[in-house]
């Protein structure tokens, strides 16, 4: 018990001394906590999304990474705060409140892909792509999307095994995680560039769909992202310049 307190201790040092250097550099921070689950290594769990974030190094579109606080639970991971006006803000929550122009809409579009081709240049994939794991914030007149949550992302090297469920967990899946390909769920295939292109193309839609002016080329073009087959999915390159 003692050995607790005192790694507790430790811990509430570390966030402080965190939270100072933050504040040297004029930094708001966000703190994620890691609650207990049962059979999870939280640990490895924190230390495995801290070093792809590491690993994503510096980007407008990824989070910046000041430290991780393991010595007790609740483990806690901080990275910058985004957020517009001091609040958070994901972009699932912008699509269904915020009344922007189409221009500002594309843009968030085309910084988001940048992002996405970033995190793939970087040799990784995320794995989780959705409109939920997507921050906003502004820089004066622009909306900058920023991808977070990188927990079950993967170096693209070491993707997971095939899945393998029946087609009654299939449905299941699909309806619950209605954003992830078609291959990750039937078990034909493994986590690519391609799955999380599938992944972006139904947050391109759902911003689409708001703007009654959005183009025939466009609209093709994100469709085709949710392909059945991989290979007929376009490039983020492709997705970006059909806006």
């Amino acid at each position: 018990m003692a050995r607790n307190k005192r790694e507790a201790v430790k811990d509430k040092d570390k966030l402080k001394k965190i939270r100072k250097e933050a504040r040297k550099r004029d930094v708001v921070v966000a703190v994620k906590e890691f609650n207990k689950r049962k059979n999870v290594d939280l640990r490895s769990e924190v230390c495995h999304e801290a070093t792809m974030i590491k690993h994503l190094e510096d980007h407008r579109g990824v989070p910046l990474l000041f430290g991780i606080v393991t010595k007790s639970e609740p483990y806690r991971l901080v990275t910058k705060f985004h957020g517009v006006q001091n609040k958070g803000l994901t972009l699932y929550k912008a699509i269904k409140k915020e009344k922007l122009e189409k221009p500002t809409w594309l843009g968030i579009l085309k910084n988001l892909i940048e992002a996405l081709n970033h995190v793939h240049s970087c040799a990784i994939l995320h794995k989780d792509v959705k409109s939920n794991n997507v921050v906003m914030e502004q820089r004066g007149e622009e909306w900058n999307p920023v991808v977070i949550d990188f927990g079950k992302a993967r170096f693209s090297s070491d993707p997971k095994p095939a899945m393998s469920m029946s087609i009654n967990q299939q449905m299941r899946y699909r309806e619950k995680y209605p954003h992830i390909a078609p291959e990750i769920v039937n078990g034909s295939g493994r986590q690519s560039a391609q799955s999380d292109i599938f992944s972006l193309g139904k947050i391109v839609l759902a911003v689409l769909d708001l703007l009654p002016t959005a183009t025939a080329k466009s609209l093709k073009v994100a469709r085709t992202a949710l392909c059945e087959e991989p290979a007929e999915r376009p490039s983020l390159k492709e997705l970006s310049e059909a806006l």
